[in-house]
C-alpha cells in the first residue's frame, strides 16, 4: 500500500505544527517557508511549492529553477543490516523470513502498517440459487397418489449474486447478474434433461431443483487493496444449482377407530367405532402407523386396520400403561385377510385388513409396522419399548427391578410368551410382578360392594367379562364377604344368580364329625381317629383269618382207625382222612370222614381222645321217612279236624283273648266289686260267669 503523506498550503499564522499539520508539509505562503513539524527545511529563496501526488515528490521553485525531491525516500527504511538478513519469525502482519532487502523498499510507515494490521482477505459468499413452493403446496407435504402435482407458477425460484465484503474495501458480488436463458431452469427427478412437470402425484419421493445462468462477477480486493487470493478471481460465468425441495406421494391407511400417536402414550379413547377412518398421511417408506380403538367388549365391534395391498404387517404392538412401554401384540391374536378396493383419487386401490381374534379387548392404542409386502413378522427384530433386545437393554431392565427379567442366556432370542397348550396366550408378557400401592385389587372387576351389585347391570356395562372370572363380594347379604365364579355370561345378570357360582366355604354343606362307632347318620362323617380304631378291628379280624389256614394241615390218608393210631409223627392240626366206617369216642363216623388231632402233646395218635372229627352224619333211624308217610292219613280221616285256616278264622288266639279280657275290665267291674256294690237283685239283670263263660272261648295258640 502507497504511504500517504498530507501537503498543505496557506498563510503561516493558520500552521498547527501539534495537531493539524502533524507530520505534514506545510507551506506558508506569506512568508514562503517550508515547514514539516514546526522546522523550516526551505532556506532562502523560495518562490513557490507545490506537490505532485502521482510521484510522490515535492517540488520546490526558486529563483535559480525548480527542484525536486522524492519525499518516499525521506522515510524509506534505513539499515546497516546485511540485506540477505531475515526474520526469525511471524511479527503481526510481516511474514517470517521477510528479508532487510524487501524492508529497505518500504517506508516506515509501511513497516508499521505490515506489523500492526495484517492484510485480510475477503468473506466470499458463493452464489446461489433457490427453490420453494408456493401455495396450497409446502415442502416435504404428503399427498395422495393421484392428485394434482405443483404447476410452474406454483414454484418459486431465485438466485443470490454472492456478496463479498472486507475491511477498507467496497463490498464487491462473487457472480455476475442472472441470465434468463435456457440454462436457467426447474428441473425434477434430480436430472436436468428432466424439465417436464409432472401434472399428478406420483408414489413416492418427488424431487424439485432449480439451476440458474449467471454472468462473470467482481474482482475481488484485500484489506489493503491487493488482488485477493480467493480462486479464480474474478469468478466466470457459469450455473449454479439449488438444494431439493421434496413432495411424497402415498396410499393412505384407514381404520375404525382414531388416530394416535407411535411413539407414546395416548388419551381421549373413542366410545364409538368410526368405520373407514382415514388417518393422517405417512410417507411410503414410513413403518410405524399409529391408532386408536374404541373398547371391543363394550362395541361389540373387532377393531380393523386397512392397508395397501403392496404393504404387509409385520408387527403389531399395544401401549402398555402401566409399564408405559410398548409390548407385542401376539400374532395369534389377529388375523389380516383381502379388503378388496378403495377409491383413492378416483382410482380403485387394493387393500388388506387386520382384524383381532380371541377374547375381545378393551379400549387399545396400536401401533402397526409395516414393510413391502415381501417382509415378514420374523424379518423383525424383537424389542422392548421399541429397542431391539440386546444385553444392554436387559441389563437396564434387571437394573430397575427386583426380579430378573429373562432367564435365559443372553445371546438368546426371548420368546415371547411361553406355551399356552390349549388355553388363549396372554396379550403381554411380563417378566415381573406387581405389588400395588393402593388398597384396591390390581383387577378392579374382582371386587364389587354388595351380592345385588354381582348380577348389577352397570357393573358391566363395559362388557369386560368372561367366563371363569373370580368376584369377591364385600358384603354377601350377611355381612360376611363371599367369593364368585362367573359360569355362564348370557346370565350375569339374572336376578336368581344361576350365571354365578358361590364356591367359599360358606357355600358348602358343613357335616358332623362323629369320634364313636355306634352313632349313625348319613349326613355325618366318621373322624379319623375312628378310622385308625376300624383298622385295628380290620387288622386283627385279618389275622384271625390268616391264622385259619395255618391250624389245619392235610397229612394225606389211612384205611382206618387202627392205622389213624398207629400214625407215629403227629402234632397239633394235623388232618387224616380215613377211608373206612370209623366209631371214635363212641360215636360212628362214614367213610371218608377228616380226623384232626387236637392234642396238646405231639406223637400220642393211639390216645382217641386226641382226635376229633372235621366232619360226619345223624343217626335218623328212629325218625320216619317222607315216603313211609305217604298214605298213613286220608282225607276222610281229617275231615272232623279244623284246618288252620279255620281255627284262625273261627277262634281267638291266647292273646286276641287276654286283650279282650283287659278291655272288658275297662269297662265291667269284677264279682268281687259287684259284691261290695251291688245287691242280689241287681246283680239279677246282669250277666254270670257260667254265662259269660259260654260267651267267649278260650283256645290256645298254634
Amino acid at each position: 500500500m502507497a504511504t500517504t503523506i498530507n501537503f498543505y498550503r496557506g498563510v503561516k499564522s493558520l500552521y498547527d505544527a501539534e495537531s493539524k499539520h502533524l507530520d505534514a508539509i506545510y507551506f506558508a505562503t506569506d512568508t514562503k517557508e517550508l515547514l514539516m513539524n514546526g522546522t523550516n527545511y526551505g532556506g532562502g529563496g523560495i518562490t513557490d511549492v507545490r506537490f505532485d501526488k502521482n510521484s510522490n515528490k515535492l517540488i520546490v521553485s526558486k529563483i535559480e529553477g525548480n527542484t525536486e525531491y522524492d519525499l518516499t525516500e525521506l522515510i524509506k527504511f534505513k539499515t546497516s543490516l546485511p540485506d540477505e538478513l531475515t526474520t526469525p519469525n511471524k511479527i503481526g502482519g510481516l511474514n517470517k523470513g521477510t528479508s532487510v532487502e524487501t524492508l529497505k523498499t518500504k517506508t516506515l510507515s509501511q513497516i508499521f502498517e505490515d506489523i500492526l494490521f495484517e492484510e485480510i482477505q475477503p468473506s466470499v459468499q458463493a452464489p446461489s440459487a433457490s427453490i420453494s413452493f408456493k401455495s396450497p403446496f409446502t415442502a416435504n407435504q404428503i399427498l395422495e397418489v393421484g392428485a394434482v402435482a405443483p404447476t410452474a407458477e406454483q414454484i418459486q425460484t431465485g438466485f443470490s449474486r454472492g456478496n463479498c465484503t472486507v475491511v477498507g474495501q467496497p463490498n464487491k458480488n462473487r457472480a455476475g447478474e442472472l441470465i434468463s436463458d435456457d440454462q436457467s431452469f426447474v428441473y425434477v427427478g434430480n436430472s436436468t434433461s428432466n424439465k417436464t412437470l409432472p401434472l399428478k402425484v406420483t408414489l413416492g419421493t418427488m424431487q424439485y431443483n432449480y439451476q440458474a445462468h449467471h454472468g462473470a462477477g467482481d474482482t475481488l480486493l484485500t484489506s489493503k487493496g491487493n488482488r485477493a487470493t480467493v480462486s479464480p478471481n474474478p469468478l466466470p460465468a457459469g450455473i449454479v444449482k439449488s438444494g431439493a425441495v421434496y413432495l411424497y406421494g402415498t396410499y393412505p391407511y384407514f381404520c375404525n377407530g382414531a388416530s394416535a400417536s407411535s411413539s407414546a402414550g395416548d388419551t381421549n379413547f373413542p366410545s364409538t367405532v368410526t368405520p373407514d377412518t382415514k388417518l393422517p398421511l405417512q410417507k411410503w417408506t414410513d413403518v410405524l402407523i399409529g391408532a386408536k380403538f374404541a373398547s371391543e367388549a363394550s362395541t361389540e365391534k373387532r377393531l380393523e386396520f386397512y392397508f395397501p395391498a403392496e404393504k404387509n404387517v409385520t408387527k403389531v404392538e399395544f401401549y402398555n400403561t402401566v409399564s408405559g412401554k410398548w409390548e407385542v401384540f401376539g400374532t395369534d391374536k389377529y388375523a389380516i385377510s383381502d379388503a378388496g378396493t378403495k377409491t383413492i383419487q378416483g382410482e380403485e386401490k387394493a387393500y388388506k385388513k387386520l382384524t383381532t381374534t380371541g377374547a375381545m379387548s378393551g379400549a387399545l392404542q396400536l401401533r402397526f409396522t409395516v414393510a413391502d409386502a415381501g417382509k415378514k413378522l420374523v424379518d423383525e427384530p424383537d424389542t422392548y419399548n421399541g429397542e431391539e433386545i440386546t444385553d444392554e437393554v436387559v441389563t437396564m431392565m434387571a437394573r430397575n427391578s427386583r426380579e430378573v427379567p429373562f432367564v435365559m442366556p443372553m445371546n438368546s432370542v426371548m420368546p415371547m410368551a411361553a406355551t399356552t397348550g390349549n388355553r388363549p396366550a396372554g396379550v403381554a408378557a411380563f417378566a415381573v410382578n406387581f405389588e400395588p400401592g393402593g388398597q384396591a385389587p390390581l383387577d378392579a372387576r374382582q371386587l364389587v360392594p354388595n351380592k345385588t351389585d354381582l348380577i348389577a347391570a352397570a357393573t358391566y356395562s363395559g362388557k369386560n367379562t368372561y367366563n371363569g372370572m373370580l368376584v369377591v363380594v364385600g358384603d354377601n347379604g350377611n355381612g360376611k364377604p363371599a367369593l364368585y365364579i362367573l359360569k355362564d355370561m348370557t346370565k350375569i345378570t339374572q336376578e336368581d344368580y344361576s350365571g354365578w357360582i358361590q364356591v367359599d366355604v360358606s357355600a358348602q354343606t358343613l357335616l358332623q364329625i362323629i369320634n364313636d362307632l355306634t352313632t349313625g347318620g348319613t349326613d355325618k362323617a366318621l373322624s379319623a381317629e375312628q378310622g385308625k380304631v376300624l383298622k385295628g378291628l380290620i387288622d386283627n379280624l385279618s389275622n384271625k383269618v390268616n391264622g385259619l389256614g395255618a391250624v389245619y394241615t392235610p397229612k394225606g390218608t389211612v384205611a382206618d382207625l387202627e392205622a389213624l393210631k398207629k400214625v407215629a409223627s403227629v402234632s397239633k392240626g394235623h388232618v387224616y382222612n380215613v377211608t373206612a366206617e370209623v366209631t371214635l369216642n363212641g360215636k360212628k363216623y362214614p367213610a371218608e370222614t377228616n380226623f384232626v388231632y387236637i392234642g396238646e402233646a405231639a406223637n400220642q395218635a393211639s390216645v382217641e381222645t386226641n382226635w376229633d372229627s372235621l366232619g360226619g352224619t345223624v343217626d335218623l333211624t328212629a325218625y320216619a321217612k317222607k315216603v313211609d308217610l305217604e298214605g298213613f292219613l286220608t282225607a276222610e280221616d281229617l275231615a272232623d279236624y279244623a284246618t288252620k285256616a279255620e281255627v284262625a278264622r273261627d277262634y281267638a288266639t291266647k292273646t286276641a283273648l287276654s286283650e279282650a279280657i283287659a278291655a272288658l275290665a275297662e269297662t265291667y267291674a269284677t264279682k268281687a266289686e259287684l259284691t261290695n256294690y251291688a245287691t242280689n237283685e241287681t246283680l239279677k239283670s246282669y250277666a254270670t260267669k257260667a254265662e259269660l263263660d259260654s260267651a267267649f272261648a278260650w283256645h290256645e295258640e298254634e
